[in-house]
């Protein structure tokens, strides 16, 4: 299920680009393929839990029927009579129904356990990048900046970065140029411990950044990704995310800096229109 649902939200996204590129047919099989996957494993799943039912119930009309069979030779000879066979067969049906009850509870518990392991395989992830740091990082403007010393990074196998060594001083801009792939974003992503580089050591104010909490730092280097992604909600809450008690003037100078304020001001709702993923 969380396949079939992973590719229709990739699919339903991209309609635009797929039609472009005419790959409908294509597309479509692969999507296709995937639900009849899925079909496939609940069909199963259904065959399974009919075939638990059934079973349950074969065993309880046998058991039923060999009490009214050794009942009915017992009250023939004169063992039982007909009340206590009576009695038998509700007792029976009485016995089995709990039973029942609990096998099915059993067989529902195994569909809810198999999405419970998977929330747990998520659960017990250990982060790439551990929050080990203890410094916080002064609210003051920095002095000395940024000293990135021989840095490795790689994906994999794909060296991206290979003993890289630069200095950002405190209020110096720098641009980094390069092919896509070069390492730009990963340079930029190592500075706010999106991940950790394979060798070498990044510095911030003389001190490895590893030394500073993950929240210090993060509250101090900012990071814009080249994709950014709207939340479910309106324009004011995708912005209170970074600052939940920013005023309302702070709201409107960031829409200034981002020169966003004409745009805003021509929706019917203002900073209130409601956003999504892209």
């Amino acid at each position: 299920i969380g396949s079939a649902a992973s590719i229709l939200n990739e699919h339903l996204s991209a309609v635009p680009q797929i039609q472009f590129l005419e790959a409908e047919e294509a597309t479509t099989q692969r999507a296709v393929s995937v639900w009849d996957g899925m079909l496939r494993a609940q069909w199963v799943q259904r065959r399974t839990q009919m075939g638990f039912s059934l079973s349950m119930s074969a065993i309880l009309a046998l058991a039923i029927l060999d009490v009214f069979i050794t009942g009915t030779y017992k009250v023939f000879h004169g063992a039982l009579t007909i009340g206590g066979l009576v009695a038998f067969s509700a007792y029976i049906t009485r016995v089995f129904e709990p039973v029942s009850s609990a096998m099915d509870l059993y067989a529902r518990t195994q569909s809810v356990g198999a999405s419970i392991r998977r929330v747990r395989q998520l659960l017990d992830l250990e982060p790439t990048v551990q929050d080990t740091g203890t410094r916080r990082i002064p609210a003051c403007a920095l002095e000395f900046g940024f000293a990135i010393q021989d840095v490795c990074f790689s994906y994999a196998d794909n060296s991206v970065l290979d003993h890289v060594s630069l200095k950002i001083q405190a209020g110096e801009r720098i641009a980094l140029i390069g092919m896509s792939g070069s390492g730009k974003s990963t340079l930029a992503r190592l500075l706010v411990r999106a991940a950790d580089p394979r060798s070498g050591e990044i510095r911030l104010e003389n001190h490895s950044i590893k030394e500073f909490t993950l929240a210090s730092l993060r509250r101090t280097v900012g990071y814009v990704p080249q994709q950014p992604l709207p939340f479910e909600g309106s324009i004011r809450e995708n912005l209170l995310y970074g600052n939940p008690a920013a005023a309302e003037a702070d709201l409107q100078r960031v829409l200034a800096t981002a020169q966003l304020t004409s745009v805003v001001n021509q929706l019917p709702l203002g900073i209130d229109a409601p956003l999504g993923p892209r």
